[in-house]
């Protein structure tokens, strides 16, 4: 999956990966969705915690 708009919400953003990654992705890689955050290091840690620990998004939710 590549391209397309930012998804604009940080939360989606983790719903996505963690959408991708229990359907069978090996990872994820997100460009505009981390750079357009207004807390791209936080969302990259929740991230890597979605795709390496099997976080659920909304134990992570970045509101």
């Amino acid at each position: 999956m590549a391209g397309g708009a930012s998804i604009g919400n940080d939360n989606e953003v983790l719903q996505l990966a963690s959408d991708v990654v229990s359907s069978g992705a090996a990872g994820i890689l997100f460009g505009r969705n981390i750079v357009q955050s207004s807390k791209p290091l936080q969302l990259m840690r929740a991230l890597r915690a979605v795709v390496h620990d099997n976080a659920r998004p909304e134990e992570l939710n970045l509101d």
